[in-house]
């Protein structure tokens, strides 16, 4: 049985008073959803997960350019995001140019 990190409740605040993109494939349906919330200077990613069968592809990527200019469209400073560094697919969406890293807590 998979972990579940996010109730459907927390998931349905974020869709009802945050930020969420889908992505649809046409032909396929649904492929991918990213969902996250602003804070005082930053929106910050809390969800984001690209179909099995639709990775690399660009949708997570374009998922991310989306968030972006929604963040700048909302005056944020930043885009963060939390992650596993050793978990390869997450590190392959990330804007590496502007990518900073911080210890964990």
């Amino acid at each position: 049985m998979p972990k579940i990190l996010f109730s459907r409740k927390s998931s349905t605040a974020l869709i009802g008073n945050g930020i969420s993109f889908v992505a649809e494939v046409d032909g396929w349906g649904v492929a991918a959803f990213l969902n996250g919330e602003m804070t005082s200077d930053a929106l910050h990613i809390w969800q984001m997960a690209v179909h099995e069968q639709q990775q690399r592809r660009g949708i997570g990527r374009r998922l991310i350019a989306a968030a972006e200019q929604s963040a700048i469209t909302e005056g944020a400073r930043a885009l963060t995001l939390t992650t596993f560094r050793n978990v390869p697919w997450n590190v392959a969406i990330l804007p590496q140019p502007r990518l900073h890293s911080s210890p964990a807590p």
